[in-house]
């Protein structure tokens, strides 16, 4: 009994959290593997309490990520080498004009203000005077 309440507590979250990964049930998998390791729990039995199928868990411990994921990976990379470099001034319009010009392709800039958002860079808003 005390083991089922402490993988509600360790999967309910208060927010929900945006990630890179669309991963559906991701929060699940990650408690599932953070309580077999640290308490030395079955994955069946924690496969049970969480709801989800065992070959599922397992199918997403050993996936390759996709390659919008990659492409993320690496768009969030230069963000934030660009964001070092002009020291924060850019917010994301500025920042998809220059990520259009490195990649040499169209990205959106929901797509940029959402990886943005993700790693917690915001512009510098400077005080007029």
């Amino acid at each position: 009994m005390t083991c089922r309440a402490f993988i509600h507590k360790k999967v309910r979250r208060d927010r929900k959290e945006a990630k890179i990964s669309q991963i559906r049930f991701e929060d699940k998998y990650l408690a599932i593997q953070a309580l077999h390791q640290e308490k030395g729990l079955s994955i069946s039995l924690l496969c049970d309490i969480a709801g989800i199928a065992r070959s599922a868990y397992y199918k997403w411990l050993n996936r390759t990520p996709s390659f919008r994921e990659r492409l993320n990976q690496k768009i969030t990379e230069e963000i934030k080498a660009l964001y070092q470099k002009v020291e924060g001034i850019f917010g994301y319009r500025q920042m998809t004009l220059h990520m259009n010009r490195t990649f040499e392709e169209t990205l959106n800039h929901k797509r940029i203000y959402r990886l943005m958002k993700l790693a917690g860079l915001r512009s510098v808003i400077r005080v007029k005077k």
